[in-house]
């Protein structure tokens, strides 16, 4: 059994009077990525700076791959988007349930959240061609 203790839990940022730019609220996070097509079924997104209550925190440049897997037309050279939603989905519990056990003065030794997600793929792979897509 594989068991991760987390001994840096990151300190979350709390609101500065007057430390946030006009456009955006106190306690707003505005994150924005662009995403290419690469050919086939494969894309490229790129991750630009996130502005989190206020302040431009400067992560850009983190790069994601995505492409469908060989049975759904593509090469599998990359998770594909579903599983790529899945993953940030459990990212986000993830990071949530450990900001809040650190709140809490819970310690956790592990952490592990699995999802799955049912996709009809008919339509897409052309076994369905009547109705409303």
């Amino acid at each position: 059994m594989d068991t991760y203790t987390n001994k840096a839990v990151p300190v979350p940022l709390h609101h500065q009077p007057g430390g946030c730019s006009a456009e955006q609220a106190p306690g707003q996070a505005v994150f924005s990525v662009s995403t290419c097509w690469q050919g086939g079924l494969k894309s490229e997104t790129v991750c630009h700076a996130s502005v989190v209550n206020g302040q431009t925190l400067h992560g850009e440049g983190h790069r994601l791959y995505s492409d469908e897997p060989e049975l759904l037309g593509g090469s599998g050279s990359a998770p594909g988007p579903q599983e790529l939603l899945l993953a940030a989905f459990n990212a986000c519990l993830t990071a949530s349930y450990v900001m809040a056990a650190q709140a809490e003065k819970v310690h956790l030794d592990r952490l592990k959240i699995t999802t799955s997600g049912t996709l009809d793929v008919n339509r897409f792979l052309g076994l369905e061609i009547t109705g409303t897509p």
